[in-house]
């Protein structure tokens, strides 16, 4: 009998340790998978060209130059012309595309420039077309938002210069006008941009005076009471 309960006790202590191993040998779990998150690429916001209105330029209209003369603008810029002097002036285009016709002391006129090139401009009472006397140009560019620096307009900001016509001595026949004699005699003076040498003469009755155009654009010689006009004196006429 003792060794019948020692088999008995010998199965049952197996047969636990047979539990526990199946238990412990199960199955091996698999790993749950780790969720990784896509990094997409960061969304560009795309650059936009910036679309800024145009400027304006200031050019003043003194007796008799523009100032400044000759500018540089970019396309859609604005040109203004203020008449600055003591008398009418124009600012026309060589090719006629614009005309602020006769601007009294005071007036401004402006124009806004559509397309790049360069175009010569003149006062039709004191220069020409082809860009003596009074006149200047404008360069019109294209503009760049990248290089906004390339736009120039310190046109404004230039301090207006004096008349040319303070600035320019007398010859010194101015000092001393010819007298006539009693026959007659003949008294000349120059008309210079924008004067004339001598500008206060006196003669003798019976004397003449003869006005010559020293200056590079069209003069008259016209008495203030239009007792007498010389008409358009061009060049050296």
């Amino acid at each position: 009998m003792k060794k019948f309960g020692r088999l008995a006790a010998l199965l049952s202590i197996l047969l636990t340790v047979s539990l526990i191993l199946s238990a412990c040998g199960g199955e091996t779990p698999t790993p749950a998978p780790t969720a990784t998150s896509a990094t997409g690429a960061a969304p560009t916001t795309a650059s936009q060209p910036a679309t800024g209105q145009g400027k304006t330029v200031t050019v003043e209209e003194q007796d008799f130059q523009f100032s400044p003369k000759d500018v540089t603008i970019n396309v859609g810029d604005t040109v203004t012309f203020v008449n600055k002097g003591g008398t009418a002036h124009t600012a026309t285009a060589s090719d006629n595309s614009w005309d602020s016709s006769s601007m009294d002391v005071g007036a401004s006129f402006s124009h806004t420039f559509s397309a790049a090139g360069k175009v010569t401009y003149y006062c039709k009472f004191h220069g020409t077309a082809a860009g003596k006397g009074m006149s200047g140009t404008i360069t019109v560019v294209q503009g760049s938002s990248a290089a906004p620096a390339a736009t120039p307009t310190t046109a404004v900001a230039t301090t207006p210069t004096t008349a040319i016509a303070a600035a320019t001595p007398t010859t010194a026949a101015a000092a001393a006008p010819t007298t006539a004699s009693g026959n007659g005699g003949s008294t000349t003076v120059e008309l210079q941009d924008y004067k004339f040498v001598p500008a206060n003469i006196t003669v003798n009755v019976g004397g003449s005076i003869n006005f010559v155009n020293k200056g590079a654009v069209t003069h008259t010689a016209t008495a203030g009471d239009g007792s007498w006009d010389s008409g358009n004196l061009d060049a050296g006429a």
